[in-house]
């Protein structure tokens, strides 16, 4: 519903999130900040491939696999999960 207010009123909107999924869902670009800096500005659909070792390590240490997390739920684009 939120992604689809955003796509219908066209704004620029900064979403501050540290669900990955979210972000990923939500985001056409993705910012990574670690400890105030920014480390990575990529588009949300590179972040799982990116070689970025912050990014990656920011992937592994989220990485949620839907079929054995039943908190997590597949309600975003394919390979994007969200949570509840």
């Amino acid at each position: 519903m939120l992604r689809d207010l955003l796509q219908r009123v066209g704004k620029t909107t900064l979403i501050v999130t540290h669900d990955l999924d979210e972000a990923l869902y939500l985001a056409d670009r993705v910012v990574l900040l670690e400890a105030g800096r920014i480390v990575a500005d990529l588009a949300a659909t590179d972040v799982r491939t990116s070689q970025n070792e912050a990014v990656r390590a920011y992937v592994a240490a989220t990485h949620r696999d839907p079929t054995h997390d039943d908190k997590a739920v597949v309600n975003g684009p394919p390979g994007f999960g969200c949570a509840p």
